[in-house]
C-alpha cells in the first residue's frame, strides 16, 4: 500500500487537475437557489460513511470546470453546484470525493453524463494520476482501464433512483526501486433528471465497497421531484 502523503497528493492533483478547477474567465452558470439545495442535498457527507472514515479538506460550492480538453462547454448552464469534501479511511487512507452538478435542463444533464461517463473523461482522470505518481518518480506499468459493475440498492422509496450510471476502474502497478504497489481509481457517475453526481475512489481495491455504500446513501436522499425535472 503507497504511503498515506503519496496516495493523497496523488488524488489531491487528480481532483484538482481533471475533475475541476475554479472557473476563469468561462461562462459561468446562473446558480438558482431551489437547484442549489438539490445540488448540497445530493452530496456526500460524513453521516453517509461507516465509522473510521474522516474530513481531510474540506468542500465547496465555488463553480468549477473540468481541464480535459475534451470536455464539453456547458458550464453557462450550470444552475447549482456542490463539491464533497474529501474523505480519508482513518485506517488505510484509501480517499472519496464527489462534485454534483445541476443543469439547466435534462437535455444538458445527458450531454455532460455521456462525456463524463465515456472513455476520453476516464483517460483523462489516467493521465492526471500518472502525472502524480511520476512526479514522484515511480515508474507506472500494467494499466487496466475498464468499464465495471456498480451495484447501488434503491434506497430512496421510489422505483428507481437514478437516470443512469457508468463506473470504471484504472488498476495499475506503480513501481520505485524495491516499493512495488498497487493502485486503484474508481470512478462512477450518475445522472438524476437534472443532476449529475461524479464519484471518485483512490486507494487498494479494497475499499471498493465503500464507494458503492456511499453512493447508496446519497441516492437513498434522491426524490421524484429530482427525477422528473
Amino acid at each position: 500500500m503507497r504511503i498515506r502523503a503519496n496516495r493523497q497528493w496523488s488524488l489531491t492533483l487528480l481532483v484538482m487537475a481533471c475533475v475541476c478547477a475554479t472557473l476563469a474567465g468561462a461562462a459561468h452558470g446562473s446558480i438558482r437557489p431551489a437547484d442549489q439545495r438539490t445540488a448540497v442535498r445530493l452530496t456526500p457527507r460524513l453521516t453517509d460513511f461507516v465509522t473510521g472514515w474522516k474530513i481531510d479538506r474540506a468542500g465547496t460550492t465555488k463553480l468549477r470546470q473540468s481541464l480535459c480538453s475534451a470536455a464539453p462547454d456547458l458550464y453557462a448552464s450550470e444552475t447549482g453546484y456542490s463539491m464533497s469534501p474529501l474523505f480519508e479511511d482513518i485506517s488505510t487512507g484509501n480517499q472519496i470525493i464527489a462534485a454534483t452538478r445541476v443543469w439547466s435542463s435534462a437535455t444538458v444533464a445527458r450531454s455532460w453524463f455521456a462525456w463524463a461517463a465515456g472513455a476520453k473523461d476516464a483517460s483523462c482522470d489516467e493521465q492526471a494520476q500518472f502525472a502524480g505518481d511520476r512526479k514522484l518518480r515511480y515508474q507506472i506499468s500494467n494499466v487496466a482501464l475498464s468499464l465495471e459493475s456498480f451495484i447501488v440498492v434503491p434506497l430512496c422509496g421510489l422505483s428507481r433512483c437514478f437516470d443512469s450510471l457508468r463506473a470504471w476502474r484504472l488498476s495499475y502497478t506503480a513501481s520505485k526501486g524495491t516499493d512495488v504497489e498497487q493502485g486503484i481509481y474508481d470512478m462512477a457517475i450518475f445522472r438524476v433528471g437534472r443532476t449529475t453526481v461524479d464519484f471518485e475512489y483512490f486507494g487498494d481495491g479494497i475499499g471498493g465497497s465503500d464507494l458503492e455504500y456511499v453512493a447508496q446513501q446519497v441516492l437513498g436522499r434522491v426524490t421524484a421531484v429530482d427525477l422528473h425535472k
